[in-house]
């Protein structure tokens, strides 16, 4: 990111220190996701042959198409982004949040001892910024709906049935390893 900055910025480029204070101002933190890894790709990352030689298997072949699999969709995506597209057709980058407990409040103890409520958190974001669509958020509770498969595609239905999507007639829609947001 710092090279980046210096990079757009040339005439006016700062160093990392004043960059790194710059950032940690504005309570903006970079870190690796540990959790963001598919399955496929964790079984390849502990797979190894019995006899610790290197050597093609089905695991392996498997992994090698789910890897391009993988490329060819981000290719897409990233073609989708800066693609012009007709009003009518919606490209949106669908995501779940981590399930959030509520309630939650840090350094009260109390709190710890009180009945937790589930709440859950989808976002539907437009690619690009060709296209004036607003980002749509889907928020509920366990209390309402849970996140199996039925109850998601409740929540892409609303989403696509939304005032903002009303002229919308096609969606192009790219979900995170999430398999019960794939599966609808």
């Amino acid at each position: 990111m710092f090279n980046d900055s210096v990079a757009k910025h040339q005439p006016t480029a700062i160093s990392y220190k004043t960059y790194h204070k710059t950032v940690s101002y504005l309570n903006i933190s970079f870190v690796k996701l540990g959790q963001e890894e598919c399955e496929a790709c964790l079984l390849y990352e502990k797979h190894q042959h019995a006899d610790g030689q290197t050597r093609e298997c089905s695991l392996c072949d498997e992994w090698k198409k789910h890897v391009e699999s993988a490329r060819i969709s981000r290719q897409f995506y990233q073609d989708d982004a800066i693609r012009d597209f007709d009003p009518a057709v919606a490209v949106m980058s669908v995501d779940m949040q981590k399930v959030i407990m509520l309630s939650r409040i840090p350094g009260v103890k109390t709190c710890m001892f009180t009945r937790w409520l589930v709440a859950f958190h989808e976002t539907f974001a437009p690619l690009g910024n060709k296209k004036k669509l607003p980002v749509i958020s889907a928020l509920w509770h366990e209390g309402v709906s849970g996140r199996n498969a039925e109850d998601l595609a409740s929540v892409y239905i609303k989403c696509i049935r939304s005032e903002h999507l009303r002229d919308v007639k096609n969606f192009v829609l790219y979900t995170d390893n999430c398999s019960t947001q794939n599966k609808n």
